[in-house]
């Protein structure tokens, strides 16, 4: 008998620390199933699961993952995933400078992989503030009373684009 399966695929951010998730799609019912997520072709240890947590051994390389299905009177089927983009290594950034009218907050990048541009937006509570995308940006009155973020996004090609986003600064006064 034919076993009915299907290409499996990959969701979560391409970037060290994230986890990964299968998405098996639709197979025969009544199916077991085993899993091995490589890297560049590589099997990761004890990778089994239908998840896998991105550590720094993946940064700059590709990830896929390998479904097995098993059922008694039919040929075991084996499918593996679409190469995935390579894995960024990436930190969210820092903010520094007096959180107050008139001064200047400056983002520091964070770790990422070499070769990365950044580009940056920040806000205020939660919201975009509008031309707010350098690596510094001045406090005007509209922030006061809020907190600030800003969220580096990181390009590159061959890799995933990742963002990563500060934590949230005390009140501007």
């Amino acid at each position: 008998k034919v076993m009915k399966a299907a290409t499996p695929k990959i969701s979560g951010a391409l970037a060290v620390g994230a986890t990964l998730k299968l998405i098996r799609g639709t197979w025969t019912s009544k199916v077991s199933f085993s899993y091995q997520w490589p890297r560049d072709g590589e099997p990761i240890p004890r990778a089994t699961r239908t998840s896998y947590r991105l550590t720094s051994s993946e940064a700059g390389k590709s990830i896929t993952v390998l479904v097995n299905g098993k059922k008694s009177r039919y040929a075991t089927v084996a499918i593996t995933s679409t190469v995935t983009a390579k894995v960024m290594s990436a930190t969210p950034p820092t903010i520094s400078g007096t959180k107050r009218v008139g001064k200047t907050l400056t983002a520091s990048p964070g770790e990422w992989s070499t070769g990365t541009t950044l580009s940056y937006q920040w806000y205020a509570s939660g919201r975009a503030i509008s031309k707010a995308n350098g690596e510094s940006f001045t406090l005007t009155k509209s922030q006061k009373g809020k907190t600030i973020t800003v969220k580096a996004t990181g390009r590159q090609a061959g890799y995933a684009t990742i963002s990563k986003t500060s934590k949230a600064t005390s009140r501007v006064t």
